[in-house]
């Protein structure tokens, strides 16, 4: 009599009548496990990259877009699973994500209203450094023409001789004047002012500045050169001319000329020869080859300037 012994094939090798259709539900479940899972980590890899893009400007709404992608993925959900020990299921988890997406979009949206307030902001501000550089401008521009009529005023005053207006308009000038330029030639109306008025110390004062300078040196010597000649100070007006002539500056040549001319002192005799040379020789036989001596005493002359 033969015994049963159970379990004896494996269950695979069983067959029902069914079983064509149990393997095929299993054929579909594994294949729409797979696009699921192929989905899921679509999805995710778009939360991380979301995420990494916020992350450092949007701080909270980049890391609920990490916490999202980390949900959605599977090695993630599978983790979460182990962690806290529940089955995480396909509608919790997909109510979760919902949920972090809402509070992120909420976040997201304080983020741009405060980086549109922010904006603004920079907006207005940048009207006003505007407006602020404009106005500056203009009246960067009305003081250089303001101070460029004074200045030519001063000049005309200074020619006509109407030099209490010159005063006044040097005043406005100096004030006026903020650049080393600017200020270099209002100083030097000032001085020519001052030699105007016969004011020659003051005068020498301020060309001797305006020499420091190095401002309109030919122009500036020759004029201080005249106010050393006004104080009888011969020698330092012939050094400024002196200077101003290496400059290219012809009055001070012509100045020089006449406070320091050319004069003559005598500084012996010669034998004149009637030829028009002259020979050293007192005896006779001077100048025979000559035309004979003209002149036995004739006066030798020597150049000089006193300065």
């Amino acid at each position: 009599m033969s015994k049963y012994v159970p379990n004896l094939l494996p269950n695979q090798s069983r067959f029902d009548i069914d079983g064509e259709v149990i393997l095929d539900k299993k054929k579909n479940n594994n294949s729409g496990n797979k696009v699921l899972q192929t989905f899921s980590y679509i999805l995710a890899i778009i939360f991380f990259i979301s995420s990494l893009a916020f992350i450092f400007t949007r701080f909270w709404q980049g890391l609920l877009f990490l916490v999202i992608g980390f949900v959605v993925l599977p090695n993630g959900h599978y983790w979460i699973e182990r962690k806290l020990r529940f089955k995480f299921k396909t509608l919790p988890k997909t109510i979760l994500c919902i949920i972090l997406l809402v509070f992120a979009l909420i976040i997201g949206d304080n983020y741009d209203k405060k980086e549109k307030e922010i904006a603004e902001i920079e907006r207005i501000e940048k009207e006003k450094e505007q407006l602020a550089k404009e106005k500056a401008e203009q009246a960067e521009k009305a003081r250089i023409d303001s101070l460029s009529m004074f200045q030519n005023i001063a000049i005309q005053q200074i020619n006509e001789n109407k030099l209490k207006d010159a005063y006044n308009s040097i005043q406005i000038a100096l004030r006026l004047s903020n650049t080393d330029n600017e200020k270099n030639k209002s100083n030097s109306i000032n001085a020519d002012y001052l030699l105007k008025s016969s004011k020659y110390l003051d005068a020498i004062t301020e060309f001797t500045s305006l020499i420091r300078n190095n401002y309109n040196l030919s122009d500036t010597y020759y004029k201080r050169a005249i106010c050393y000649q006004k104080t009888k100070k011969i020698q330092e007006a012939v050094n400024d001319l002196r200077e101003a002539i290496k400059l290219g500056n012809d009055e001070a040549n012509q100045l020089h000329e006449k406070i320091n001319p050319i004069k003559k002192k005598l500084v012996g005799y010669t034998t004149l020869c009637c030829d028009g040379t002259t020979s050293s020789n007192r005896g006779r036989g001077a100048c025979s080859r000559h035309g004979g001596v003209c002149d036995w005493n004739h006066p030798v002359y020597e150049e000089y300037r006193q300065y």
